[in-house]
């Protein structure tokens, strides 16, 4: 261990000087020693140039991957108030390389260019990147790419991104590359954890972790699905040394339909300043020198909890202080709303504190008004803690939830705070979370759905939130509660039938609604359906005329929405291409109705009208209809996806519906329909489509049902052949005759 120490020791020195100065020579400088280092590895994986022809089939092979993490600390000392304290800095180093065989062009597109991160500093955390990429020939001829080929693609000052296309990469080549990753963090810095996952779409015959770490830092792990279990030991100078490996790694599905953390073999890894010192307990802190396999759930609540206490109890007392604003908001939403007393309604309290503390407009700066706004969360966790105050305050009891993500690791598997999404559950029987700023009482992320969390119940003591810890089970949603409902009426003229008319109507309930809201709504159009709710009686636009700000900060509001408008459009449009797979050649109308940002007004309603040049083929004197396209494409299964040997991880049970009206152009009629008709239903999903003709128009209806998220695998078949049945819809056709 002490050579790779040492290494990285010498490394700070140069590394400090890159972030104190950012010069691109001492980058240089130390970029040629890393790939010296590297290069050098005694790996006997890394020679290898022998892959049989059987493996010609699949995208690419990786005949060897190895990754490296060292952990150095060093101690300092900061002043503290009036006083000082001893803190330990930590420099962590993670390298990656990879040798991989090009089998065709998609792999050849995905390893033509790197792009990566060269320097990055934040507060007190830094970061450098170093490459190095070799391309070997068929003949065994090796060239090294040269560095000075890198582009920097932002430099700014604390702030450089870099990029190297790989030059004379050629199918049937191999790359051999490697990233390094040098991070300076401060004592009080966090970690994120390592996830060596042990599968991939590919052959994988070679795969190894080596992990080098102070006797300062305390290391947490565990080995899940069949991964390989770490080797320990430690070197003279009781530093923990840590290696795991696995030869010939079979394909594994790793795309479709998985729960990552629960299917796949992964080796996850987390290294933390340890401490012993007197606060020790307090913060539930990590011994130095410690491993930590297999860590009990129960201290990942706990550390939670020590992180929600004072949060809890700050919010406690400062919701006294804002509780006149949001009892007046309250009670104006349940008079425009049927009435009711906040006491018995967590949902008045929620949007009243949603507005005051989300959804007004700031006044005095120009924020963020364009699509980029609905990709904010609210200020997690402080807002659910702050709900948690109210509630208590209006006299509702409610608890936090901590819930794992069914695409995380299950409940007894966590092994860190963000292996778990937050909520909030009060008693009068309603859940909610602070995913985005339009979020409705009991529509939990798909995600959390099906999963059994942990429940801290807090009350307040003399020194501070106490809390009492409990279960619950989230429930899952219908497919009748996630609904796309498309209303279409399609149209052309035989005269320009390149020119098909798409009178479009959007309604998306449930879970089927953010994508689209964080794509189509602006803050302009869903504050202004907000306000009317609340019975705030200003527009957005009167409250800055009354601003003391003057016409200035008017004219750079005006102008701010004009531009969201702007680029609104061009967001439409991108939504029909992605909806559609085609690209509209004209987006003539487009309007959104209703915001679903309301329990009361819960579907999300927008119109569009478009043109494509598409869905139409003249033959002879007639016209083929390509209907089954007129719904966007259907799922279509890879070979290799077919023979499923795993369960199925869906977002979460949905109906999309499709109807569809096609007026007959004069002189014409519709042959075909009879070959609509389709029915496959079954337990875990249906495909239903009927088709007639009802005077001059055609009038299809499709609808498609995953009936839940979760299928074993041995309901596969039944999924699979309502797959299969929407699958054969997309080549259906209607001939238009010409009488």
């Amino acid at each position: 261990m002490k050579k790779n120490l040492l290494f990285i020791f010498f490394s700070v020195v140069i590394f400090s000087n890159v972030h104190a100065q950012l010069k691109e020579a001492d980058y240089r400088k130390q970029a040629d020693e890393v790939r010296n280092y590297v290069w050098g590895w005694k790996i006997k994986a890394f020679d290898e140039r022998n892959v049989p022809m059987e493996y010609t089939k699949y995208s690419k092979v990786i005949l060897a991957k190895h990754e490296e993490i060292t952990g150095l600390t060093k101690s300092k000392i900061k002043w503290i108030g009036f006083g000082v304290a001893a803190q330990r800095d930590l420099t962590y180093t993670h390298t990656t390389r990879e040798l991989i065989k090009i089998n065709d062009a998609a792999a050849l597109e995905e390893y033509s260019q790197i792009d990566y991160q060269k320097f990055a500093q934040q507060h007190n955390d830094k970061l450098t990147t170093f490459l190095g990429v070799r391309v070997i020939k068929p003949d065994g001829t090796v060239k090294e790419i040269n560095p000075d080929e890198i582009v920097l693609t932002d430099n700014t000052g604390k702030d450089k991104k870099a990029k190297l296309a790989v030059p004379d990469l050629e199918i049937g080549d191999m790359i051999d590359y490697f990233i390094q990753t040098v991070e300076f963090y401060d004592g009080g810095s966090l970690l994120d954890i390592e996830n060596f996952v042990f599968a991939d779409e590919d052959p994988v015959f070679h795969f190894s972790v080596h992990i080098e770490a102070s006797d300062k830092l305390a290391i947490e792990y565990r080995s899940m699905n069949g991964a390989p279990d770490f080797k320990v030991s430690h070197d003279a100078d009781n530093n923990t040394v840590m290696d795991a490996e696995q030869n010939k790694i079979a394909p594994f599905p790793v795309s479709l339909w998985m729960s990552p953390f629960r299917q796949i073999p992964i080796l996850r890894f987390h290294m933390v300043m340890g401490y012993k010192g007197v606060f020790a307990g307090r913060i539930n802190a990590r011994k130095p020198g410690e491993i930590y396999k297999d860590l009990s759930p129960d201290e990942i609540v706990q550390d939670y909890d020590i992180l929600l206490k004072p949060q809890i109890t700050f919010t406690r007392q400062a919701a006294s202080q804002v509780a006149g604003e949001i009892s007046k908001y309250g009670k104006v939403y349940l008079d425009n709303n049927g009435g009711g007393s906040l006491k018995n309604n967590s949902p008045a309290v929620y949007y009243a504190a949603r507005h005051y503390f989300l959804m007004r407009p700031d006044l005095t700066n120009v924020t963020v008004v364009d699509s980029r706004r609905n990709n904010i969360s609210p200020d997690f966790p402080f807002f659910l803690c702050m709900l948690e105050g109210l509630f208590s305050y209006f006299g509702i009891n409610s608890q936090i939830v901590l819930l794992p993500s069914k695409y995380g690791p299950r409940a007894n598997e966590v092994m860190s705070k963000a292996d778990y999404g937050l909520a909030l559950l009060t008693d009068d029987g309603h859940i909610y979370t602070a995913e985005t700023f339009y979020d409705s009482p009991d529509l939990i992320p798909y995600y959390l759905e099906g999963q059994q969390g942990v429940t801290l119940d807090y009350s307040m003591k003399m020194t501070g939130a106490k809390s009492e810890q409990g279960t619950y089970t989230a429930k899952n949603s219908s497919a009748i509660q996630n609904v796309q409902n498309e209303d279409l009426v399609i149209s052309f003229d035989p005269a320009e039938p390149q020119k098909i008319i798409v009178d479009r109507k959007t309604t998306l309930s449930g879970l089927m609604k953010e994508d689209a809201q964080k794509k189509l709504l602006l803050y302009e159009d869903w504050y202004d359906e907000e306000r009317k709710m609340m019975g705030i009686k200003n527009s957005f636009t009167d409250e800055l005329h009354d601003s003391r700000k003057g016409k200035k900060i008017v004219d750079e509001y005006t102008n701010a929405f004009a531009e969201a408008r702007k680029q609104w459009k061009d967001n439409f449009k991108q939504e029909i291409t992605d909806q559609f797979d085609v690209i509209p050649d004209e987006v003539m109308e487009s309007k959104v109705d209703q915001c679903g940002i309301f329990d009361l007004k819960p579907d999300f309603i927008y119109n569009s009208k478009f043109t494509v040049n598409a869905w139409i083929k003249k033959a002879g004197n007639n016209f083929i209809l390509e209907a089954g396209k007129m719904i966007g494409p259907q799922l279509s299964l890879k070979p290799e996806q077919r023979d499923r040997k795993v369960d199925v991880y869906m977002p979460h049970a949905r109906t999309l519906r499709y109807n569809l009206q096609i007026p007959v152009p004069a002189g014409y009629t519709a042959e075909g329909l009879d070959k609509l008709n389709t029915s496959i239903d079954n337990a875990q999903g249906s495909f239903v489509t009927t088709a007639k003709l009802d005077g001059a128009l055609i009038k299809i209806t499709i609808t498609k049902t995953y009936k839940t998220s979760f299928v074993k695998v041995a309901d596969w078949p039944a999924l699979l052949s309502m797959l299969d049945a929407g699958t054969a819809f997309g080549d259906a056709k209607i001939l238009l005759k010409k009488s």
